[in-house]
């Protein structure tokens, strides 16, 4: 099965004709599948009022949708956040109130500058139809971004599937805290699939672990030599 990730910027009611609305919280997912593909939309919802949102959505993604209705302080936030994580590929809509040199000047000599321009959401999906899952091989690793507690499941985790393949009964390694966990089901787009491969977005159900024990941010891997650093 393969996936695609997006993180969606500025005016972002455009994703409602891109997706379903799946999980809410500081960070809106929305989802469609067809055939062996998913596309998963990621909104910053949380953002501006904090900016943790914003680099969590930005680093489930591989690709970069931005609609900018107007140039303001929050866009250039946004546009920095892309920048930092190197999410260079995307794509670009702009309202006709946004005048297009003053744009392309804010976004000189960053990620988005290379973005491609669309006219309008028909022909957005036109190209991101087009579109290949961005896999990457090695080790593997996955960025958690939510926890649940589910009754008669356990702890259940969600989380992007950066790198390798995770399989149903794998041991992982839970960082920062380096516990050994147990992958006891997946599931992609609510379905159970006895394993996937990068980039997924995947709910994971865990043994060897309780739900005060896990956080947002938690990496999970079959790589034993993370380190973590306090700034």
């Amino acid at each position: 099965m393969e996936s695609i990730n997006f993180v969606c910027l500025g005016q972002t009611e455009f994703v409602k004709e891109l997706g379903k609305k799946g999980h809410s919280s500081d960070i809106t997912t929305y989802d469609s599948k067809k055939d062996d593909r998913i596309m998963t939309y990621v909104i910053p919802s949380g953002f501006p009022d904090k900016i943790q949102p914003l680099i969590t959505a930005a680093n489930l993604a591989e690709y970069s949708i931005v609609n900018v209705n107007k140039l303001d302080r929050f866009l250039g936030e946004q546009i920095v956040a892309l920048d930092l994580l190197q999410l260079d590929k995307g794509f670009l809509l702009h309202s006709y109130g946004v005048e297009s040199e003053a744009l392309k000047s804010l976004l000189k000599n960053t990620v988005a500058s290379s973005f491609k321009v669309e006219q309008n959401i028909e022909s957005l999906k036109d190209s991101i139809s087009s579109l290949s899952s961005v896999k990457r091989d090695g080790p593997t690793i996955i960025h958690i971004d939510n926890i649940f507690n589910v009754k008669g499941v356990g702890v259940v985790v969600l989380g992007m599937l950066k790198q390798g393949v995770i399989k149903v009964h794998n041991e992982l390694i839970l960082f920062p805290q380096k516990k050994t966990v147990t992958v006891k089901s997946i599931q992609m787009h609510d379905k159970n699939v006895e394993e996937s491969h990068s980039p997924a977005r995947v709910g994971l159900a865990l043994t060897g672990v309780s739900f005060d024990e896990i956080t947002r941010g938690d990496i999970l891997s079959n790589y034993n030599h993370f380190t973590s650093t306090v700034q």
